[in-house]
């Protein structure tokens, strides 16, 4: 019986995590402000620019960490991995890299 070799497009995957936490955090942020402001307790634009922003700028390397524990967790189990921006193409195995 033939063997499929097993592989996975880490950058896809790493990018469409990364794509829903965002969009997750984006609902958060939207109900949290109208729930202020249905308090009667709204946010002036500045103050929702800058929470807006803090909170972006703590997913900031989210989407390397995401590959780099797939790539190492993969790899171990001698699943070839590929598919990495040019930005995270560091993280894929070196050629002769023991998978």
């Amino acid at each position: 019986m033939a063997t499929t070799a097993q592989g996975v497009d880490v950058g896809a995957l790493a990018a469409a995590i990364r794509e829903d936490v965002t969009d997750r955090l984006a609902t958060i942020l939207v109900a949290g402000f109208e729930a202020l402001e249905e308090d009667g307790r709204g946010l002036d634009q500045l103050q929702r620019a800058d929470l807006t922003q803090w909170a972006l700028d703590s997913f900031d390397g989210l989407e390397r960490s995401i590959a780099e524990k797939l790539v190492g967790d993969l790899t171990r189990n001698g699943v070839e991995v590929w598919g990495l921006p040019t930005n995270l193409a560091d993280l894929l195995p070196k050629d002769g890299d023991d998978a």
